[in-house]
C-alpha cells in the first residue's frame, strides 16, 4: 500500500538508514551519489514515499549547485524526487 510521510521517525522505519533523520531535520548541504555516477546536492529531504510497487522515493529541496559536475538547482528552493534504490552514497556536502 502506498504511503507518505514528512515525519522523520516514520521515514526512518520505511528506510532505516543513518541519513534519513538528519537530512529531514537539519537544513544543510548534503550530497547523494547516484548509481549513474551523478551527484545531487540537496538542502533537505522534505518527505519519503513508498509507491505501490514498494519503491521508496525522497522528495528533496535542491541546493544551489556549488560545482559544475553536480546536479543542483540553478536557484534556491527547487524540488525534486529521487528514487532511493539509485542512491549509492549519502553524505554531508563540504564543497
Amino acid at each position: 500500500m502506498p504511503s507518505s510521510t514528512t515525519d522523520p521517525t516514520v521515514a526512518s522505519q520505511m528506510l532505516p538508514a543513518w541519513f534519513v533523520v538528519p537530512m529531514m531535520t537539519d537544513t544543510r548541504s548534503y550530497g547523494m551519489y547516484m548509481s549513474s555516477g551523478g551527484i545531487f546536492e540537496i538542502k533537505r529531504i522534505t518527505a519519503v514515499h513508498q509507491a505501490a510497487d514498494d519503491s521508496i522515493w525522497f522528495d528533496v529541496l535542491l541546493a544551489e549547485s556549488s560545482a559544475n559536475d553536480v546536479l543542483g538547482a540553478p536557484k534556491s528552493d527547487w524540488q525534486a524526487s529521487i528514487n532511493a534504490a539509485h542512491v549509492v552514497v549519502a553524505y554531508e556536502w563540504v564543497p
